[in-house]
């Protein structure tokens, strides 16, 4: 029980004698955490230990013995009883006599003093300095109020941290009632190194789940496609033949890591003796079986599977939705001109013009020349028609010469800037950015028309596909991504149905090509299976769970910085004459940069 994966702590009692240990005691408490009363070196204590030892050798020259802190708490008690006993000397001794025979010892022969309590309290009350620090005794006890921890390590023991009561666990003493020590967020960082049973510097367990000297089998699902998930390699140099690797491993070996007590395990294929991937249904009933002890991979928590095994809660999202292809709309439409105004502003617009050139002929006609007289009234009404249309494009010819006319005129060009500014700027920006809307947008609409849809090899979807009513034959297996994308193109399906999980990994494969669409059939997500009433499915959730609210937690300071950084470099978004490409190279160079 000295090897990897034990630890050992000792109390007081036996981390007070570690310095007189001899060689061999110290070989086999190798990894070993003592705790002892802390002692400050001093000039006093050097000398004193140069001195003892070289008394002590000369009086035993056969004996190899090291001061301990007993011995020097023995000195100082020595000291602590010799200064009671020096206050107490004006007091004239007395023994009381004890009755004797003729063979009764010399022991027996003496007195008892009758000035002990006296003593005692002397030494109770006795407060100094001596070698071993502050000497101070409570209710018979000396006391104690810095200890050190100490870790065993090749021919003796090293100082690993110091505890006191105001500090609690620290580095040094040097740092007792500093503000560094508040620095330190845990007890593990505030601990130096530790050399463990075994030779190591992993943390252990503490113990071991019983497991009938078994290892746990664990089943892992063989997949072809979507390997970020779950990946399984031949591998004769590895304990179980075999690597397995992928996002739900790592999750399982993180939950894993996370326990309290060590889990000994294999990860074993689900695949029969000529390779043939069983599936998952399968798997989860091998696990109720007992075939299995557990079982890792891409499952989905349903209600007809948890009828026969438990589930941890799920590490990933669930749901399923439709998958589509996109329709690039490349035409422009004819009418995409009256667009960037909205039809009220374009009403507002036109009636000011008429507004604004009847209020410069008003202001006008009698002090202008050019807003007065012609051949017929109709003129009159060119005139302001012509004049306020021409200031679109700022070409008006009439003059205005009236200090009113001015002022309004004024006012009108500056509001016309505006409008034309605001129009070229979302003309610019609709003719240049692309729009992408689905191919199909209701499932109903495929089902009834008998399109062919698409679900992954294995997949409960083929449930949910036949329970909407879909034809069976109407239903098309694709086993990879690449197999997904030849469907779509060579018109085999017109749209799939995938779990969310799956739909981001071909989307940021084929990020511009396809998109979701309707609405998404929720379920509990991706989970890690365990026979009814398995101790391991409880601990293994709570980890999840602590593993998510990490997750969450850095998923939230990168929000937050995304957000800041937008806000920053608005300016970019708001740049009217840059392509959409142009903005994404913008932020990527300030992105590097920063």
């Amino acid at each position: 029980m000295m090897s990897k994966g034990y630890s050992w702590f000792i109390t007081e009692g036996l981390g007070s004698h570690l310095s007189s240990f001899n060689s061999s005691a110290i070989d086999t408490m190798q990894g070993v955490i003592a705790i002892r009363p802390y002692i400050p070196m001093s000039k006093e204590l050097s000398s004193f230990e140069v001195q003892w030892k070289r008394k002590f050798q000369k009086e035993n020259p056969d004996i190899d013995w090291n001061l301990d802190i007993l011995g020097i708490w023995a000195y100082d008690t020595v000291s602590a009883l010799a200064s009671a006993v020096e206050k107490l000397l004006s007091t004239s001794p007395r023994f009381s006599k004890q009755k004797t025979t003729l063979n009764t010892s010399d022991v027996t022969r003496l007195g008892v003093s009758q000035i002990g309590p006296e003593i005692l309290q002397g030494i109770s009350s006795i407060n100094f300095k001596g070698l071993s620090g502050e000497f101070h005794v409570v209710d018979r006890q000396l006391q104690s109020k810095i200890f050190q921890i100490l870790n065993v390590v090749g021919s003796g023991a090293r100082e690993i941290g110091i505890w006191t009561p105001s500090d609690g666990i620290i580095r040094d003493i040097s740092l007792v009632e500093t503000t560094k020590s508040t620095y330190l967020t845990s007890n593990k960082d505030r601990l130096r190194p530790i050399i463990w049973p075994g030779d190591t510097t992993d943390i252990p367990k503490g113990w071991v789940t019983p497991t009938n000297e078994n290892r746990l089998r664990i089943g892992v699902p063989v997949k072809q496609s979507f390997n970020e998930f779950v990946k399984v390699e031949n591998n004769s140099g590895s304990y179980s033949g075999y690597d397995v690797t992928g996002y739900c491993v790592e999750v399982f070996k993180a939950a894993i890591d996370e326990l309290p007590y060590a889990v000994l395990y294999d990860l074993i294929p689900f695949q029969d003796s000529t390779g043939k991937a069983g599936s998952y249904d399968d798997l989860v009933y091998q696990v109720n079986a007992q075939k299995y002890d557990a079982a890792v991979g891409d499952i989905t928590i349903t209600a007809s599977r948890s009828e026969l095994v438990d589930f941890t809660l799920p590490y990933a999202e669930g749901g399923v939705s439709m998958v589509v292809l996109v329709k690039k709309d490349m035409s422009k439409d004819t009418w995409i001109f009256l667009k960037p105004l909205e039809w009220k502003l374009w009403v507002t617009t036109g009636a000011f013009f008429f507004i604004i050139g009847a209020v410069i002929w008003i202001l006008e006609h009698r002090v202008n020349r050019e807003f007065r007289g012609g051949p017929h009234p109709l003129y009159q009404w060119g005139i302001m028609l012509s004049f306020s249309f021409s200031t679109l494009v700022f070409a008006q010819k009439e003059r205005v010469l009236s200090s009113l006319g001015r002022f309004v005129i004024a006012i009108w060009l500056f509001v016309v800037l505006i409008i034309t500014r605001s129009y070229t700027a979302n003309l610019t920006s609709m003719l240049t950015i692309q729009r992408s809307d689905p191919t199909y947008t209701d499932a109903i609409e495929l089902r009834d028309r008998r399109y062919n849809v698409g679900y992954q090899e294995g997949s409960f979807v083929f449930g949910i596909l036949k329970g909407m009513g879909f034809h069976e034959s109407n239903l098309i297996i694709f086993k990879s991504p690449k197999d997904f994308d030849d469907a779509f193109s060579n018109g085999t399906i017109v749209a799939a149905f995938e779990e969310l999980p799956y739909i981001e990994l071909l989307l940021a494969e084929y990020c511009s090509k396809y998109m979701t669409v309707g609405e998404i059939y929720q379920y509990d997500g991706l989970g890690f299976v365990f026979p009814k009433g398995s101790p391991l499915g409880p601990d293994i959730s709570r980890k999840i769970l602590s593993i998510r609210e990490e997750g969450l937690c850095a998923a939230f300071a990168v929000i937050v910085y995304l957000i800041v950084f937008l806000c920053e470099n608005k300016q970019i978004l708001n740049e009217p004459n840059s392509t959409t490409w142009e903005k994404n190279h913008q932020f990527s160079h300030k992105v590097l940069r920063i």
